[in-house]
């Protein structure tokens, strides 16, 4: 039965399609809101299929409840996506609205901020500083470009130096790998990359052959 305005009696039992709708309404409106926390739209973090395909058979619920379920899907999507690709985490914003999205995106963040090396090349007294890796990621794209470093790949000694300053500011500790010279190869017995081609060539002489 209905009232005067046509609407069911709050409390009502609903069709299958108003459960349907409801369903979806609410499936749309976690992945439209998470998409507002993207930064670089290029593509879905998250796809309404995957998402809808995640929270199953429509049920007659609360909307919170299937807000609720909506979110936990993405949860359950993001956190997959996150560990395999963690590169994924640059594209949203710098604190995403929903707590337990901030928390993710920050520990995954945090966690290739740590992977990061400084790789060390030539000899002690000329020795440069490779800083790629730490470019690749989210702060530390972020602390290069506080020190004017944006566009650099490969540091010299004295701005290495105030890299570890402002890295100490945040008791953060980058590893350093030494690469060693060509000297210290030859000396270690370790094949140079030209003796290595050598190699490969008189194999491939020989097979012909």
């Amino acid at each position: 039965m209905s009232d005067d305005s046509g609407r069911a009696p709050e409390g009502a039992p609903r069709d299958d399609a108003a459960i349907a709708l409801a369903w979806q309404s609410a499936a749309y409106r976690v992945w439209y809101e998470l998409h507002g926390f993207v930064d670089e739209r290029r593509d879905q973090v998250v796809t309404q299929h995957e998402l809808r395909a995640g929270m199953g058979p429509a049920e007659d619920v609360p909307e919170a409840v299937a807000i609720g379920r909506a979110q936990k899907v993405v949860l359950g999507v993001l956190r997959a996506r996150l560990e395999s690709e963690p590169s994924l985490a640059h594209r949203f914003v710098a604190q995403p609205g929903w707590p337990w999205l901030a928390k993710l995106v920050a520990a995954i963040r945090l966690r290739e901020l740590a992977s990061a090396k400084i790789v060390q090349r030539g000899a002690r007294a000329r020795a440069s500083f490779d800083v790629s890796g730490l470019a690749r990621t989210y702060h530390g794209k972020a602390l290069l470009k506080s020190l004017g470093f944006e566009r650099r790949k490969v540091l010299e000694k004295d701005e290495l130096a105030k890299l570890e300053a402002a890295c100490a500011k945040i008791k953060l500790t980058l590893p350093r790998v030494v690469e060693p010279t060509t000297t210290e190869r030859f000396f270690s017995g370790e094949p140079a990359a030209s003796d290595t081609s050598s190699d490969t060539a008189d194999t491939s002489a020989t097979t012909d052959d």
